[in-house]
């Protein structure tokens, strides 16, 4: 997972590519934690992903992650992007197990995912 902060755009970029796990989850969101990230809206492009080694309960943990990286803040949100049906139906799960305290949306291409980050209305309906 390679992140960076895009000063142009001022959106936080991550790319998750080749196999994903639990342990490179822990990683990302202790670097978002560490560099604040939080207070810039993410675009995840998760296209290259190969495979996703995470069972159920791993998706629960990540969500659980996620809330006690944030503590009370309410955090910018955050795209992925994928490409299979896999790969959405599992960041859909995540999304719904994140809900109360973070968006995320779940797209197949960049260009929606951006123009959602772009418009917090669009965002709302969402």
């Amino acid at each position: 997972i390679r992140q960076e902060l895009d000063p142009e755009s001022r959106v936080f970029r991550t790319t998750a590519f080749g196999t994903i796990t639990l342990e490179d989850l822990r990683r990302h969101i202790a670097v978002v934690r560490q560099v604040r990230a939080t207070d810039y809206p993410e675009l995840i492009d998760a296209r290259e992903t190969t495979s996703v080694v995470l069972r159920s309960r791993d998706l629960l943990e990540v969500a659980h992650l996620a809330r006690e990286a944030l503590g009370h803040a309410r955090p910018q949100p955050r795209a992925v992007v994928v490409e299979s049906g896999e790969h959405f139906a599992i960041a859909r799960t995540i999304s719904a197990l994140v809900a109360g305290w973070m968006t995320l949306g779940v797209f197949h291409d960049v260009e929606s995912a951006e123009r959602w980050l772009a418009h917090p209305l669009r965002r709302e309906a969402t």
